[in-house]
């Protein structure tokens, strides 16, 4: 039974937790700020306001369980008592208590951003493919010939399996030259597309970032270092393609900067119209793609690449 003197003076039962004895202040295992100031006391809109107002009256004229009839109505009443951590005041209604019209277009604001989110997520995961502005001209480059420049992920240094460049030559007839360097950062971008493209392959394959999360590199960085690779690439004619990162699943913070990377290289590859390898929109979560460190690919997740380098492609 909930101690009157609490709930004549404003005070409801604490939302996370419980009363410690009937003489005492209730307590929420949250800590005080649960209990907010008279003043700050959050007030419950329309009907539900004047409720909580008309109860705190009969607990003050010790009317409560007068008859049957007021007791239900309590019935009714206490889950407008229970869904917070504060009641309204008697003296500071007119201050702060919300409308329902208020309260209703706040929810449509609320409803309105989220739509709007998720209509920027849709837009980055359906627009991964920019090929369509892309040239097909490879001018004096060998058509059977690409060439594939990164990491440790490139280069199939910690899968005991074929790297992604061998299994998309399988896939494509053609030859794929693996030019992935262990440790690389996305800074070595510019040089390797050098050597890269001194094989003169039509397509030069591009996916650095890996190692930036480590580094906690800024991803506007990441993606003008990528970019110096891709305009390299078109100034010889070759056509560029750019892959998105895997996830991490060890890590929230290392995804959220994998998610930022990704973000700015499809931002920069449709500003220089280079091709994107869907890598990540591909692995989705990572589940069973990654290798125990939570960040290689494992044999599956190699050939999700290749297939995703592969779809860009073709």
């Amino acid at each position: 039974m909930i101690n009157n003197q609490f709930l004549a003076r404003g005070i409801v039962p604490p939302r996370h937790g419980g009363w410690r004895g009937m003489d005492k202040e209730p307590q929420c295992r949250f800590g005080k700020k649960c209990l907010q100031p008279r003043d700050k006391r959050v007030a419950y809109p329309g009907v539900l306001n004047k409720g909580v107002e008309q109860m705190k009256k009969l607990i003050r004229t010790n009317s409560v369980l007068s008859d049957t009839r007021t007791l239900l109505g309590i019935l009714l009443i206490a889950p407008a008592l229970i869904m917070g951590c504060g009641g309204s005041d008697d003296n500071n209604n007119d201050d702060t208590a919300m409308t329902d019209d208020a309260a209703m277009a706040d929810d449509s604001s609320m409803a309105a951003d989220d739509s709007s989110q998720a209509a920027d997520d849709s837009s980055s995961s359906d627009n991964d493919d920019s090929s369509s502005s892309v040239s097909n001209d490879i001018g004096n480059n060998d058509p059977n010939v690409l060439a594939a420049i990164g990491d440790s992920i490139t280069a199939g240094s910690e899968n005991p399996g074929p790297p992604y460049p061998s299994r998309l030559s399988g896939i494509l007839g053609k030859k794929v030259l693996n030019l992935g360097e262990p440790g690389a950062l996305s800074s070595a971008a510019s040089g390797a597309a050098g050597s890269a493209l001194g094989r003169s392959p039509s397509y030069l394959l591009v996916m650095f970032g890996t190692n930036d999360v480590f580094r906690e590199i800024p991803s506007s960085t990441v993606a003008s270092n990528v970019g110096a690779a891709v305009k390299k690439a078109k100034a010889n004619r070759t056509i560029p393609v750019v892959g998105t990162i895997p996830p991490f699943t060890r890590s929230t913070f290392q995804n959220g900067l994998v998610a930022s990377i990704n973000s700015r290289l499809r931002a920069m590859a449709s500003s220089e119209g280079a091709r994107v390898a869907r890598v990540n929109s591909e692995f989705g979560s990572g589940s069973g793609l990654l290798n125990e460190d939570g960040f290689h690919p494992n044999d599956t997740g190699t050939q999700v690449i290749a297939f995703a380098f592969a779809d860009a492609i073709r």
